[in-house]
């Protein structure tokens, strides 16, 4: 993350993810802001405590000198957990900074293996080979076109949510992961997008296969 995108008074909101693991972890110590707030994006996923948002969350704070906040709950629960966990004062004004987030910072993933790690369902699986899903992000399913067509509940940060944020940081790599790139930053075309030459090198060569079959 660049240095330039930070200031006074601002929120930041984190997925987790083994990719925003490495920027976390690379991230130099900063102590030049004030009134900075870091809080996870979305609830847990599975038991790489390592890997999960609020971890993550709590390390950008040491590295910039900021305040944290944690959101105590495991993401993919069904709509009625939700509703009843919003009422819950601790999560509700967790959930509220995290759709204030002035900038947001996000892990691309493959469709198909997000699927399985969320536990999904095999009919909501096989809705996703239905219409073609390639891409995952922030709980959503992509099409290669950008759109969304499956999206698990959360108390975290939704897609519309994502429309509103002034800066979107993308972070993928490798080439298998080019499709799902693909697929996220045609939903949000405003986009940072940190990558690596293997996943840069095929979104070019899907491109330009695009371009020729049309």
């Amino acid at each position: 993350m660049a240095q330039s995108m930070l200031k006074d008074k601002i929120i930041i909101a984190l997925t987790g993810g083994l990719s925003i693991k490495k920027i976390v972890d690379n991230m130099v110590k900063i102590n030049d802001y004030k009134d900075v707030l870091i809080v996870p994006a979305r609830g847990g996923l599975g038991r790489n405590v390592e890997i999960q948002a609020n971890t993550l969350a709590a390390k950008l704070a040491e590295k910039l000198s900021a305040d944290y906040k944690m959101l105590q709950l495991i993401d993919n629960v069904d709509y009625a957990e939700i509703f009843e966990i919003l009422n819950e004062e601790s999560i509700k004004e967790v959930v509220e900074s995290i759709h204030k987030a002035n900038i947001l910072i996000y892990g691309i993933g493959k469709a198909e293996e997000m699927a399985l790690k969320r536990k999904l369902k095999e009919e909501e699986i096989r809705k996703l080979k239905d219409n073609n899903a390639v891409g995952e992000a922030f709980g959503c399913y992509f099409n290669p076109h950008g759109e969304i067509v499956f999206s698990t509940p959360t108390a975290g940060i939704k897609s519309q949510d994502t429309k509103k944020i002034k800066k979107l940081i993308a972070i993928a790599g490798g080439k298998s992961k080019a499709k799902a790139i693909i697929s996220v930053q045609r939903y949000n075309t405003n986009n940072i997008l940190i990558t690596d030459e293997g996943a840069a090198r095929e979104i070019i060569n899907i491109i330009k296969k695009e371009k020729t079959t049309t």
